[in-house]
């Protein structure tokens, strides 16, 4: 969930900045939009629910300030260029992670960070937790050799 005091002008960045789609889809009283969608496929696809819904479900309210989205993409220099591109500044640079992946964050007008990540070499996530974690039944498998551990730990 997304929380915005602001909802048009936030669907206009997610389109605008991110080239996402979506928009306002219920009004108060007053005519104050209170809820929304933006997701990265045309509307079309969405109605016709032919992938899962991958987006923010918005509502009218205080915004969280930490990171409300992690979000895997392809070709993240692309997307990079592209929101900077746009003259959007509140990007970090594009650094590697210390659980195997490339990584950038972008900071929306409400505050709210949205960090975007690739896969690096063939290094793919296939369970709960994170890398680096020793609980639960994480494996990471490394697809040039097939190596993996139960622990979150990558072998070589």
């Amino acid at each position: 969930m997304y929380f915005t005091k602001d909802m048009e002008k936030t669907v206009a960045w997610f389109k605008d900045v991110l080239g996402w789609f979506g928009g306002v889809v219920a009004r108060d009283e007053a005519g104050k939009a209170i809820y929304g969608c933006v997701f990265d496929y045309p509307d079309e696809v969405a109605i016709a629910k032919v992938t899962p819904f991958r987006g923010f479900h918005l509502f009218s309210g205080e915004p969280h300030k930490g990171v409300i989205g992690f979000i895997l993409v392809k070709g993240l220099d692309a997307l990079h260029a592209l929101v900077k591109g746009k003259g959007w500044t509140q990007i970090s640079d594009i650094v590697s992670s210390n659980w195997g992946a490339r990584e950038c964050t972008v900071t929306t007008p409400d505050g709210c960070l949205l960090r975007f990540f690739e896969e690096v070499c063939g290094l793919r996530y296939e369970g709960g937790g994170v890398r680096g974690e020793r609980t639960g039944p994480a494996a990471w498998t490394h697809q040039p050799s097939n190596l993996t551990t139960s622990t979150g730990q990558m072998t070589e």
